[in-house]
């Protein structure tokens, strides 16, 4: 694993003058991807690839039962950047050999600055051929007392693109 100081060479973060509005970019280790977080009143990222915007603007968040939607108004308490560099042989071998598990990644610890102030973590990759994020969602106050009624997750891909979906139920 590399050490802190070059990591700062594959991650540049940038925070916008305006104190209320974030800009967090995340590179690839090829650098031809650039993954981008704007933390504002609305959570939202979009991807580009060699400058070409390849996922427009799309909006993050969670709608739960019986509370107000979890989508924006976020501060960042805390930010860690990190870069993975491995390998590893499957145990079944399949069309791979070894498989090469390179990227970049910021993990972003979110706290809503208004009540009801709750938390999260938002983890983001970026690998040289994609990209990737999860959500980590904190409890309630109560042991099941939170349920999510629709993810607001959105991905605002540019164009009139074609594409095949199964849609479950």
């Amino acid at each position: 694993m590399k050490t802190l100081r070059k990591n700062f060479f594959y991650f540049i973060i940038f925070l916008s003058l305006n104190t209320s509005a974030q800009e967090l970019k995340l590179y690839s280790p090829d650098k031809n991807i650039a993954l981008t977080i704007n933390n504002d009143d609305t959570l939202s990222y979009s991807v580009t690839y060699k400058g070409r915007e390849i996922v427009n603007t799309s909006q993050m968040g969670f709608e739960f039962k019986n509370e107000p939607p979890m989508a924006g108004g976020f501060a960042v308490t805390d930010q860690s950047v990190q870069t993975i560099n491995e390998s590893w042989r499957p145990v079944v071998k399949s069309k791979h050999s070894e498989i090469i598990n390179n990227y970049n990644e910021l993990i972003l610890k979110l706290k809503e600055i208004k009540a009801p102030m709750r938390q999260m973590e938002l983890h983001l990759r970026a690998y040289n051929d994609g990209t990737a994020f999860r959500y980590k969602l904190f409890r309630a106050a109560k042991v099941g007392d939170r349920q999510i009624v629709k993810e607001l997750t959105t991905f605002a891909v540019p164009g009139d693109p074609k594409a095949w979906v199964v849609e479950y139920k």
